[in-house]
């Protein structure tokens, strides 16, 4: 359960922090981080998915877990 919320804030908190930094290259290396670490979290999550959130309101089935995926990459 846990597992899913971090996917889910780590890139948008990153976003905020990435927003408030005003130099370019810790912001670059922040976005870097960040991507390797969602993508890290998305290879986790397609190895064991997790259950749904919020009575079912966030979760991952095959076809969200492949877009989820798909879109991690590019």
């Amino acid at each position: 359960m846990l597992w899913l919320l971090v996917l889910v804030l780590t890139p948008a908190a990153a976003g905020l922090l990435a927003f408030a930094i005003p130099w370019n290259l810790p912001r670059r290396v922040l976005l870097i981080v960040t991507a390797a670490a969602h993508s890290g979290l998305v290879a986790a999550n397609l190895a064991c998915p997790p259950t749904a959130l919020l009575d079912g309101w966030i979760g991952l089935d095959a076809t969200s877990s492949l877009f989820l995926a798909i879109t991690s990459f590019i």
